[in-house]
């Protein structure tokens, strides 16, 4: 029995054994042994494995090696491509075999007479002893046609043949143009525009008619105009006509020199706003009252599909700064019984839908290769933990780029691996090369404030004093040695600044440290007035971050406070005024009249000042004002600084402002105190030519408005008083020459009270990049500075030649200033460039007709 039971269960495993080597059998006949690559010449085999999906180990599957074949033959490389599969020895081998494009043996161009055959063969991609390839052949009848276009040539017809060789799979291929006659765009006529000029109109579309002194070649491209009519329907758009429909035919001028573009344009009726509904769950109260203060239209408003997609874009950054990382808005838009044929009324239904709360996760950073990782988390403002917050990304990603370290800046979020309810961020940089010695400038300059002045500087903005293997880069320390020598100014300064000073030591607290060291000799502040400062500093400041209602979770800007503890030597010497010999008598003057011949040293003029009245000439010896100046000061003060800063960029800035306060306590030789509060803030109008970043005239426009106002106390040394004029305020009036003036009149006394207000409009001239271009301005200055009255005794000859003595008073009070002017801005890697032109409009009575602006700057930086 035992026997038999024995039997049959060896009987039993031998079965099952033989089904599973069967099965096994047939399954690893399935699995792909070897991939072979077939027929081609030209294409190495590594190459085409690299681009199809089936692989030795793989099980054979029939749908991905169609696919792979489908793959092959949208590459263009070839005629054919077929697969199969065979077993050999019980292995599966899946054979490609490919049919090869024939090698182009000669390329021929006929009918070329304009542009040469050279310049043709270096334009297109198809060559000799390369495969024959159709969907190259066709880009090339593309870029030879935009040779001929760029000539003023539209009606060129290009063509091309191909014709078997003698010789086996190789082709001849040659391309037949027929160029035509030269034709350019003459003129563009506009009709059907009522509610937008014909210049808006012409000035948003990229076709120009030729004009040779703007550099206008007129060129027609039919793909250009295609465009040019999208940009016009998207114009009528923004103003709320939705169905507005451009159109355009192409027609010889009447006196056929060339081509005139026809556009036709109707406009539709008008779109307004009627009932807007918001339709949305989590947010209550407060929260959601908050929620329509990111949507710009209103009912009876102008509807725009743009203005409602970035009114839902708003709201979705919204949600997103509350934590909403995934929030999605969407728009319907329903035309509303009440509409007319001359008024369609759109009724507005935003749906959000908000979906999970989430928390900041782990922050990753790459890209830094020589910058250590806690320099840039450190500028983060976002903590893992933390509440998610879209605007904390965005404020973070330009205080990164703030930094000046980087040429681009990217931060993303993606839900977490490890915490559903987290979001990591993903940041990546691309690091600037700004040399192992940091950035060594050097340059010239010549203007009527400086005269002619040369700097040298050695700079390194991300400074590690303590990483010696790393060139003592990396740290986000600042270090600058500077020297600039001239005729009028000498100065030397050396300057280290720790940006978190013991930033783990203080848990994160964010404190500056640093300190100046510097020598600063100065003629030009004024003729007969010159100053020696020799001094050092110690600066300590943090930044406070700030959240703003009722942008409720939105970050705008920090609020910065910085104390500075300087200590200076100051020597001030001061000549004459006037010496008596430079007076002469004018015999050739139609009654005795006194002339002072001066030259002046900022100008290098001689300058001649005539008292005619009555036949006397009036002069003072010495101006007491100044005189008491004279000497040696050894001064310390504490200055407080406070500043607010939301400006979107620092290199190109086209919003926010920066406000910022500042107090002086002057303790030693002098005793006082002033302060002044000053404001800048920028409005972008509109954009130019968005979508062609580089093309001439593309860019912001932009508005800068900016005031300030001082108060200093009576006794306020010369070098610490309030002057105007020059290059930074009061643009057009001579350097430091707005205001009180000794009795000569050359030298500016400064004043005690201060305000100052402008206006400067810029606009894009050309743009080499995102962050480099050339820009123009046209600006507005107004203000004055105001001192005390003055009184002077002074003697006056007579025609007898005897003299006599008298007092005179002199004052400003309630006078203002004002001028007009154009400029250049110049944004370069070597760093910004700042021309202006400006011209007096409205003089206060102590200012002179000799006086303005007549100098030009020119700097030059590079980076070893």
């Amino acid at each position: 029995m035992l026997n038999r039971f024995i039997s049959v269960v060896t009987a039993t495993a031998l079965f099952f054994s033989s089904f599973s080597g069967i099965a096994y059998a047939q399954a690893s006949s399935n699995i792909v042994s070897d991939v072979m690559i077939v027929g081609n010449d030209l294409i190495d085999a590594s190459v085409i494995l690299n681009k199809i999906q089936t692989k030795p180990g793989q099980y054979y599957n029939n749908e991905l090696a169609q696919k792979d074949t489908e793959k092959l033959m949208k590459t263009g490389d070839f005629d054919s491509v077929e697969v199969d599969k065979m077993l050999d020895n019980g292995k599966l081998i899946v054979t490609f075999r490919i049919h090869e494009h024939p090698t182009i043996s000669s390329i021929d161009i006929q009918g070329c007479k304009v542009i040469k055959i050279k310049k043709i063969q270096e334009t297109i991609h198809s060559k000799v002893a390369k495969p024959l390839n159709s969907a190259t052949l066709k880009n090339d009848l593309e870029r030879i046609r935009a040779l001929y276009d760029d000539k003023g040539y539209a009606n060129a017809k290009i063509e091309y043949t191909i014709k078997e060789s003698t010789k086996e799979n190789e082709a001849a291929v040659t391309f037949i143009i027929n160029e035509g006659s030269q034709s350019y765009i003459r003129e563009i006529v506009l009709s059907g525009n009522t509610h937008i000029s014909n210049f808006k109109i012409e000035w948003a579309m990229e076709t120009k008619p030729r004009f040779i002194i703007l550099f206008r070649k007129g060129i027609y491209d039919e793909y250009t105009l295609k465009d040019d009519m999208w940009k016009i329907e998207e114009m009528y758009q923004k103003i709320g006509y939705v169905q507005a429909k451009a159109s355009y035919e192409v027609k010889p001028t009447k006196d056929n020199d060339g081509l005139a573009v026809y556009v036709n344009i109707d406009e539709g009726p008008p779109y307004t706003v009627g009932k807007i509904t918001i339709r949305q769950r989590k947010l209550h109260g407060y929260y959601a009252t908050n929620l329509f203060y990111e949507v710009g239209i209103y009912q009876g408003g102008i509807y725009s599909p743009q203005a409602a997609e970035k009114d839902a874009e708003n709201m979705r950054n919204y949600y997103r700064s509350l934590g909403y990382a995934d929030a999605m808005t969407s728009i319907k838009a329903i035309q509303s019984d009440e509409s007319t044929s001359s008024n369609v009324i759109i009724d507005v239904y935003y749906e959000i839908v908000e979906k999970s709360l989430f928390d900041f996760g782990n922050i990753f950073i790459a890209g830094n290769k020589r910058t250590k990782d806690i320099v840039l988390r450190r500028e983060l403002n976002m903590t893992p933990g933390d509440r998610f917050n879209y605007y904390r990304m965005e404020t973070s990603k330009q205080r990164l780029m703030n930094l000046n370290y980087f040429s681009k800046v990217s931060i993303r979020d993606k839900t977490s691996e490890t915490n559903p309810r987290q979001k990591d961020v993903y940041v990546n940089v691309e690091e600037k090369d700004a040399g192992k010695f940091g950035r060594i400038g050097f340059g010239a300059g010549y203007s009527s404030v400086d005269q002619f002045v040369g700097f040298v500087q050695i700079s390194q903005p991300n400074f590690d004093i303590m990483n010696w293997k790393n060139w003592f880069v990396g740290g986000g320390q600042k270090v600058r040695l500077r020297a600039d020598i001239g005729n009028k100014r000498q100065d030397v300064i050396f300057s280290f600044t720790e940006p978190y000073f013991l930033y783990e030591k203080l848990h994160g607290h964010k404190v500056s440290l640093g300190f100046d060291v510097f020598a600063r000799n100065s003629n030009y502040l004024a003729p007969d007035y010159k100053t020696l400062r020799i001094g050092g500093d110690i600066r300590a400041g943090t930044p406070i971050s700030f959240r703003w209602v009722p942008k409720l979770g939105k970050y705008i800007g920090t609020i910065r406070a910085d104390l500075t503890l300087i200590g200076e030597f100051i020597n001030v010497d001061v000549d004459d005024s006037i010496d008596l010999d430079n007076f002469v008598l004018n015999d050739q003057a139609s009654m005795n009249t006194y002339v002072h011949r001066k030259v002046n040293p900022r100008t290098g003029r001689v300058h001649k000042i005539k008292y005619s009245e009555y036949g006397y000439g009036a002069f003072t010896t010495k101006d007491k004002y100044l005189e008491d100046e004279e000497g040696t000061y050894i001064q310390f003060a504490p200055i407080f600084t406070f500043t607010r800063d939301t400006r979107d960029s620092l290199t190109l800035t086209t919003r926010g402002g920066i406000t910022k306060w500042t107090s002086k306590l002057g303790f030693g030789t002098k005793i006082y105190a002033l302060t002044e509060l000053s404001h800048s803030h920028y409005f972008k109008l509109f954009e130019t030519f968005k979508h062609k970043p580089q093309m001439p005239f593309s860019g912001p426009h932009v508005l800068n408005l900016r005031g300030s106002i001082g108060i200093a106390t009576d006794n306020t040394p010369m070098f610490d008083r309030f002057f105007m004029g020059g290059p930074s305020e009061m643009r057009g009036f001579g350097y430091r020459m707005v205001g009180p003036r000794d009795y000569s009149g050359d030298n500016p006394l400064g004043g005690t009270t201060k305000l100052f207000g402008s206006a400067e409009y810029t606009f894009p001239i050309y743009a080499f990049s995102e962050r480099y271009s050339i820009r123009g301005a046209m600006f507005v200055d107004i203000g004055n500075v105001w001192w005390k009255k003055r009184s002077y005794d002074v003697a006056r000859r007579g025609a007898d030649g005897s003299w006599h003595s008298y007092s005179e008073t002199r004052d400003n009070a309630g006078e203002i200033n004002m001028s007009i002017g154009a400029g250049i801005r110049v944004n370069l890697p070597i760093g910004p460039i700042k021309i202006d032109y400006g011209y007096p409009i409205i003089k206060d009575s102590e200012a002179k007709d000799w006086e303005f602006m007549d100098g030009f700057s020119f700097n030059v930086g590079a980076s070893f």
